[in-house]
């Protein structure tokens, strides 16, 4: 039986690798044409929210706009982490650090046109519950409707459930940031419970607030899931059980000190060798 030569080998080879590369650049290019058109249906929709926040005072309509953001803003970033990706098995770092920014710079500018937008119907829900309870005071005390709206009268009437939702959203945006690191998700998961999981928001503003307080292996959990109660479900089951649990924090500690173990011993052998005491024995020693 006879074989190809090496250099017959190494030239399939290079054939193939050439055909590789080939393919990843023509993905990235249709990946960069997405990407264009996502980020246009984000800029459409945001300007729509914005217009709506300018001229409606229709609280429904301000909602729907906010989690039609969401969605369009969830896809657009799903395809800039795939051409993340792509360049980065291109070996193309520089370009892929570039998306990597644009998708920060993205997120961040949406999140801020969302917060105002709830500024809004918060003052929407406000002027509202004013006017009603302007209309039902009676005429025999009229001294009361000269007091402020931010009286203690009036802080107190201001308070229905529709309202109240909407003042804890914005106090939802400090809930503290989680980013991977095991031995602090009980405490963090504790922080984001009570405020968010347990209030009376809606699936689609709860998973708004979610993804908000996660970055990096964590966001990349539940990435793809999207803003139905179910899919929320699925976030919080994905998280507990890949960063949760007393055994995930006692591993998380215990890497930690594995750690410092080695860098203590890297500290070592550095001093050790500039004082001229590293040999061959004890290297190996240090590496077992």
């Amino acid at each position: 039986m006879g074989f190809g030569s090496p250099s017959q080998s190494r030239s399939e080879e290079e054939l193939e690798q050439v055909e590789r590369s080939k393919r990843e650049q023509e993905r990235i290019l249709e990946l960069k044409r997405v990407k264009r058109a996502k980020k246009t249906v984000v800029t459409k929709t945001r300007h729509s929210l914005e217009r709506l926040c300018a001229s409606s005072e229709d609280v429904k309509l301000i909602e729907n706009e906010i989690a039609d953001l969401w969605a369009v803003l969830e896809s657009c970033i799903n395809v800039m982490d795939e051409l993340q990706d792509a360049y980065s098995r291109s070996g193309e770092l520089e370009n892929k650090n570039s998306v990597t920014v644009e998708a920060e710079g993205l997120e961040s500018e949406i999140n801020n046109v969302i917060e105002k937008a709830e500024g809004v119907i918060k003052q929407l829900m406000k002027k509202s519950q004013t006017a009603s309870n302007e209309q039902t005071v009676p005429q025999s005390v009229p001294h009361m409707t000269d007091q402020s709206p931010h009286s203690p009268v009036n802080n107190h009437s201001l308070s229905p459930q529709h309202l109240g939702n909407y003042s804890q959203r914005l106090k939802l945006l400090k809930v503290p940031i989680f980013d991977s690191e095991k031995s602090k998700f009980e405490d963090f998961w504790g922080l984001f419970l009570s405020p968010v999981d347990l209030g009376g928001e809606p699936a689609n503003i709860k998973m708004a607030r979610l993804r908000q307080s996660l970055t990096g292996s964590t966001l990349e959990a539940i990435r793809g899931l999207g803003v139905t109660q179910p899919e929320y479900e699925e976030a919080k089951q994905i998280l507990k059980s890949k960063f949760g649990g007393e055994c995930r924090k006692l591993q998380a500690y215990m890497d930690q000190i594995k750690k410092i173990i080695i860098i203590i011993i890297i500290v070592v052998i550095i001093i050790i060798s500039n004082n001229g005491l590293l040999t061959e024995s004890t290297g190996w020693l240090f590496l077992c």
